[in-house]
């Protein structure tokens, strides 16, 4: 972000959850698609197996016997007397996306850093506001358009996703890219 440049955070939802299937050398993925709140923009994060699993889970109400562990931290931040107010997807470093946990506890107002998938997580189980940087994720891939509303379709995946992306350079962001666009995604344009 350059100096005297304002950022601003574009209220977004979590739409759904998909699995791209394993295929010969390319290994399963998950992606969580964001879809902009009032507009058309999608943001697709790549998130780890079992975090996509818990995701889909509070995507769709279900109800575990025990508390899994978004639950659990959910409850801990309700008991301690913690609030969540936001959670905001701040920038993109590396294909890693980086978010904050925006805290408030007497008055007082905390962010906390997190990984993309835990605080969506939470953000979900708690139904608080999702946001994202406009500035800080210009290099993101999502699309825009009408074409949003048909979503992503199950595809080959390229690479191997965990939370961020293993393995780092311009062979890895090609992949991510090329992923992406095997998902029917485009890169984020900021307004």
């Amino acid at each position: 972000m350059s100096e005297g440049t304002a950022d601003r955070f574009v209220p977004m939802r979590p739409r759904n959850v998909y699995r791209i299937v394993e295929r010969g050398d390319a290994p399963e993925a998950h992606v969580i698609v964001l879809q902009e709140t009032d507009g058309e923009r999608i943001l697709a994060v790549w998130v780890a197996g079992n975090e996509a699993v818990w995701l889909a889970h509070a995507l769709e109400g279900v109800e575990t016997s025990r508390p899994g562990p978004y639950a659990l931290m959910a409850r801990l931040l309700e008991e301690s007397g913690l609030d969540l107010d936001e959670v905001r997807i701040s920038r993109l470093v590396d294909e890693v996306y980086y978010a904050e946990l925006v805290l408030r506890s007497d008055g007082r107002r905390v962010a906390v850093d997190a990984r993309a998938s835990d605080a969506l997580n939470l953000a979900l189980r708690l139904r608080k506001p999702v946001v994202v940087s406009e500035l800080g994720i210009g290099g993101a891939c999502g699309m825009d358009g009408p074409g949003a509303a048909s979503g992503p379709r199950r595809q080959r995946s390229a690479g191997r996703r965990r939370g961020g992306h293993r393995g780092r350079g311009p062979r890895a962001t090609s992949q991510i890219h090329d992923r992406t666009a095997a998902l029917g995604l485009r890169c984020w344009r900021p307004r």
